[in-house]
């Protein structure tokens, strides 16, 4: 088995039968609730899809998998949201397979996913 850690994504790549990339915690929106609370900081969504489309291209993976709170915002999705987690995953689809598993901060994720995109419970 290899296991590549990857400082510019967070991610790491594992490699055993397949190159499998994981990464976590994007929280796409939250500069939106920061706002909320008083502190005005740009949205940086459009630099995190880059991040993550830069990260699948360098560590080539055969799928990725998103572990958990892909967007902020508990409970709904915010405006800022909406277009983000449209943008990253229609960017991630052109790139590689992916399969999401939803964090505490992803209620209502489906919306946004393929059925095949989604982690199983089991």
């Amino acid at each position: 088995m290899i296991i590549e850690f990857y400082s510019e994504g967070p991610g790491v790549l594992i490699e055993k039968e397949r190159r499998i990339l994981f990464i976590a915690d994007i929280h796409m929106g939250i500069e939106h609730e920061l706002q909320k609370s008083g502190f005005y900081i740009r949205s940086r969504g459009q630099e995190r899809i880059t991040r993550i489309c830069n990260l699948i291209t360098e560590s080539d993976p055969d799928m990725m998998v998103i572990l958990g709170d892909v967007k902020h915002r508990i409970p709904g999705t915010s405006y800022q949201e909406f277009f983000e987690l449209n943008n990253l995953f229609s960017a991630i689809r052109k790139l590689i397979p992916f399969i999401v598993t939803p964090g505490n901060h992803d209620p209502g994720i489906e919306e946004f996913l393929k059925t095949e995109e989604i982690s199983k419970k089991e």
